[in-house]
Order: C-alpha cells, then sequence, then structure tokens
C-alpha cells in the first residue's frame, strides 16, 4: 500500500497503539491520519505554520500529538480533529511521546520533569532533552552529550 496526500516529504510518522491508525507528518504543514489496513485517509489536520517533525498518540489513540518546525505541540481530537491544546515551546521538537497512563511528561521547554501537571524534576541544562520518552514510570532522555538518562519514579 501506498499512501498519497502530502504535498511534501514527510518528516514523522506513528502507529496508534491498537495500529489501527497510522498519522504522518509533513513539510506541508500538515498531519494525516490513514487508516492502517486500507491506507485510507481518514482525515487531515491543518494548523501549523511550519513543517510537522513529531507525531505522537496517546496511549488510548484518542489525541495525537504534533510538533513543528514553528515551535508548537498541537494535540488534536483524533475523531474529530478539533485542535484541544496548542502549546507555544520556543523550540522544533524531532520527538514526541505520551506516558501511557498521562501522568509523567517533560515540560515543553525541557526544563522540568511533570507528573499530572506538576513539576517535580527539574533538569538541568546540560542534561536538557534532544529527545525523551516516557514508559510507565520511567522517563528516557537523550542528550546532546550523547548520553542517555533513564529516570525511574
Amino acid at each position: 500500500i501506498t499512501l498519497k496526500g502530502h504535498a511534501h516529504w514527510v518528516n514523522s510518522v506513528a502507529f496508534s497503539h491498537d495500529s489501527k491508525r497510522l498519522a504522518s507528518g509533513s513539510y506541508d504543514k500538515t498531519v494525516r491520519i490513514w487508516d492502517a489496513d486500507t491506507g485510507a485517509l481518514q482525515i487531515t489536520l491543518e494548523g501549523h505554520t511550519s513543517s510537522v517533525k513529531a507525531v505522537a498518540f496517546s496511549h488510548d489513540g484518542k489525541r495525537l500529538a504534533s510538533g513543528s518546525k514553528d515551535e508548537t505541540v498541537r494535540i488534536w481530537d483524533v475523531d474529530t480533529g478539533a485542535l484541544q491544546i496548542m502549546l507555544e515551546i520556543d523550540a522544533s521538537l524531532s520527538t514526541l511521546s505520551f506516558s501511557p497512563d498521562g501522568s509523567y511528561c517533560v515540560h515543553p521547554d525541557k526544563s522540568w520533569i511533570t507528573w499530572n501537571g506538576d513539576e517535580v524534576l527539574w533538569i538541568p541544562s546540560e542534561y536538557r532533552p534532544v529527545c525523551s520518552m516516557v514508559r510507565n514510570q520511567t522517563v528516557a532522555i537523550g542528550c546532546a552529550s550523547g548520553r542517555v538518562l533513564l529516570i525511574e519514579f
């Protein structure tokens, strides 16, 4: 199956956790959500003013996060395409992830690890993430120095 619809390079792809949907983010400033089995386009998400560099589904598959070179992260309702939240982060992210239970995450400015929205661990500048991933109660941080930090809560 070849999925056609983007007008420019595709920078990021992500499967939903149930593998039923595939999201793609592109230099054409859009995010497209596809049926992973048939390849049918389900919805096109528009609003970024520059290329989309990262996409990620929430664990329950109801939300999609997109990060763009326009220095925003947008959270979308996957079924309706409605924009739920827009965060201005003063950075261009190349990776995004949701905590499986929605509780732990790296703050968009990369200076804090948060839990349920509360700042719980300040991250010194030399350890600020280039990329990060959350799995259960462990936050993995990839640093510009080449180090990978695993922080367990």
